[in-house]
């Protein structure tokens, strides 16, 4: 995969040497054309591997409850803060001797402050009775916590839950805009991009009622105590667990190359509508909105799309040469390949089941039905069968000497009794004492370790010695 991901960066070269400037004639049709080729056959052999998946999950497993974490913890400790620092500010705002002052700097407008959905302004004061300070309102709604969480997993695809507000009013924010905010336009790792604008929406408004009271206090020469002092301990709080959030989900080459993983998915989605990717969980329903992406590199003439492409390319290039663990790379066989036996372990798996009859089933006692295994699956890469002469004999002191057809039959005997039915079945007589395994040759992988280091797959020349 290495020489096809350095081909395709070369290939981006050649086609853009004017990258970002106005697109040349034709030039949208062959940057389309090669994300769904050359950055679609690479994302496609990535989809399999359990590090990329894990990548593209990032953000559904860790911010938004479905695992327990540190990432986890860190949104809730954000969304707590909010809480605090609200309630804080406005039992200062509420002080008589600040809400005269703030009456002077301005009312809030009667039908919801400017700018803000209405449902931030869900029980509207009776200004004849009582004016409001302007921004007061939101805040101390915001001290209701009115949000369902400040992570949705629904933004995977793009920015979808606004605010995502308990009771939602349909109202559309701006810097939840693609057309306006320029980093919703970049494939990547939107569910952490909205989370942060959401908490800065809410910041902005604590900061800008904040600033009011701070000027009030001043011109009203209050003392307010320790009211005055808990404000801004939670204001200090608020920005260093914003910060430690920020740090976990931006800071580092991990986190950019988790970037990269999830918009090479995107864009491979907006071409290959029907790929599953039912492993993301109930989020993939939404891979329809991916859908235009082709019309934008072809047509509008975007080159977000595949200049994130290449960035992503180089970004993994080091992933991909990584070394796998084994567990990822069996892992990857599994989801790729119908039959995978790993040599050492002696472990075999069907269609990402295993291939035993039962959890009694120990391979490192059935040494010779195993060995029978390995050589069926080995011979099949090659389209052959397998036949007395292929098997070594441990019963019997002369060297060289070949099982008897009555061995062989033994062996396929007492095969059948360890191995799931599935899986026999695919086994069949191919002539006199030989049998062949039913499986074309690209759905098996015979796993093995180089150098007792490291598990690769066997090639086929080298699986049978």
């Amino acid at each position: 995969m290495l020489d096809q991901l350095q081909m395709a960066i070369r290939r981006y070269e050649q086609i853009a040497p004017n990258a970002g400037a106005e697109m040349t004639l034709g030039q949208g049709d062959q940057l389309a054309e090669w994300l769904e080729l050359q950055v679609g056959e690479i994302t496609a052999s990535l989809l399999a591997r359990p590090g990329f998946r894990r990548r593209a999950r990032w953000p559904i497993e860790r911010l938004t409850g479905e695992f327990d974490g540190p990432e986890r913890d860190a949104v809730l400790a954000v969304d707590d803060a909010l809480v605090r620092c609200a309630k804080a500010l406005s039992a200062v705002a509420r002080r008589d001797e600040i809400w005269r002052q703030l009456l002077r700097i301005g009312l809030s407008p009667e039908k919801g402050q400017e700018g803000a959905p209405r449902s931030l302004d869900p029980q509207p004061v009776d200004c004849t009775l009582r004016p409001t300070p302007l921004d007061l309102r939101t805040v101390e709604f915001l001290a209701q916590r009115p949000w369902r969480d400040l992570a949705s997993a629904w933004d995977y695809f793009g920015s979808s839950s606004q605010l995502n507000l308990l009771e939602p009013d349909g109202a559309r924010w701006a810097d939840f805009s693609f057309y306006v905010n320029k980093r919703l336009r970049v494939p990547g790792d939107f569910v952490t991009r909205c989370l942060e604008i959401r908490i800065n929406s809410w910041q902005a408004y604590l900061q800008k009622l904040f600033v009011r009271c701070q000027t009030a206090r001043l011109s009203a020469e209050a003392d307010l105590g320790g009211q005055w002092t808990e404000l801004n301990a939670s204001r200090a709080e608020l920005d260093s667990r914003f910060k430690t959030l920020r740090a976990l989900c931006f800071h580092g080459r991990e986190a950019r190359i988790r970037d990269s993983c999830i918009a090479l998915l995107q864009i491979h989605a907006g071409f290959h509508q029907d790929i599953d990717i039912s492993w993301l969980g109930p989020v993939a329903k939404m891979v329809d909105r991916t859908a235009s992406i082709p019309h934008e590199v072809r047509m509008m003439e975007r080159w977000d799309v595949p200049e994130r492409a290449a960035t992503a390319l180089v970004d993994i290039v080091d992933l991909v040469r990584r070394p796998q663990a084994p567990e990822e790379l069996i892992e990857e066989m599994k989801a790729t390949k119908r039959l995978v036996l790993v040599e050492e372990q002696r472990e075999g798996y069907l269609d990402g089941m295993s291939i035993n009859r039962d959890e009694n089933v120990d391979w490192h006692a059935a040494n010779l039905p195993w060995e029978f295994l390995w050589t069926l699956a080995d011979r099949a890469r090659g389209r052959r069968n397998v036949d007395p002469h292929c098997l070594s004999n441990r019963k019997v002191t002369k060297p060289r000497q070949p099982p008897s057809q009555q061995a062989i039959k033994d062996r396929r005997a007492n095969l059948k009794k360890l191995i799931v039915p599935e899986l026999n079945d695919l086994i069949v007589d191919a002539g006199p004492s030989t049998y062949r395994l039913e499986l074309k040759p690209d759905d098996i992988c015979l796993l093995g370790w180089f150098a007792e280091e490291q598990l690769v797959v066997l090639p086929r020349d080298a699986a049978g010695q």
